[in-house]
């Protein structure tokens, strides 16, 4: 997940030097791309070994053949994952319900508001200069009403420390430190091994005491 992670922000850079830069110029640059996607695609694979659902999340979104939304996709729903309500979520992702003024900071995960933005911006194909709230918060709802859907019947806790780092394990809820998950039971952890993370570029993650 780390690889994915330290390389995607450059990934559109890169598309857009495959459009503009002459021609003797752009096998280094495919290279580049070709990393990054590869690295999505290894994060996605272990996701779906922990959680095969995800794969009903692709058809939704109508991205079933685009690996780094799917990337995103999987980076937004773990990180709502341990959010216990909606607005943990929209709190967490950055987003500002209300445009009133406030001196109050609203703390948020800034890798999550990124993946997010990234992801409104390819499912729903826009300006990435200009990407409105309202399609994130389309996205967080439907994100996080998914992952309702599949929070039954085991521990996302110990799930999570095996498929993310600790900025995955954020509640989303402030009376709660950061690594702190409440138990929460979900099909997904049973039967499941453990992700080795140096063999698939997914960091491993200890809860701390």
């Amino acid at each position: 997940m780390q690889l994915w992670m330290d390389n995607d922000i450059n990934y559109q850079k890169y598309k857009q030097r495959l459009k503009n830069w002459p021609n003797e110029k752009r096998d280094r640059v495919a290279k580049l791309v070709t990393d990054i996607e590869e690295n999505a695609r290894i994060f996605v694979d272990t996701v779906l070994k922990h959680y095969p659902e995800i794969a009903d999340l692709f058809k939704e979104l109508r991205i079933e053949d685009d690996v780094v939304a799917q990337a995103y996709t999987c980076e937004v729903f773990l990180e709502v994952l341990p959010c216990d309500t909606l607005i943990g979520a929209i709190n967490k992702a950055g987003i500002k319900l209300s445009d009133k003024p406030s001196k109050k900071k609203l703390i948020h995960d800034g890798r999550f508001s990124h993946a997010l933005n990234q992801l409104a911006i390819k499912v729903y194909h826009l300006n990435p200069k200009k990407v409105d709230k309202v399609f994130k918060l389309m996205l967080v709802r439907k994100i996080w009403k998914f992952s309702r859907r599949i929070k039954e019947g085991g521990w996302v806790g110990e799930t999570l420390d095996r498929v993310g780092p600790e900025s995955l394990l954020d509640s989303g809820r402030p009376d709660l430190p950061k690594g702190r998950v409440g138990r929460v039971f979900t099909p997904a952890h049973q039967g499941r091994g453990p992700v080795a993370g140096h063999a698939t570029g997914v960091s491993a993650y200890t809860r701390p005491h």
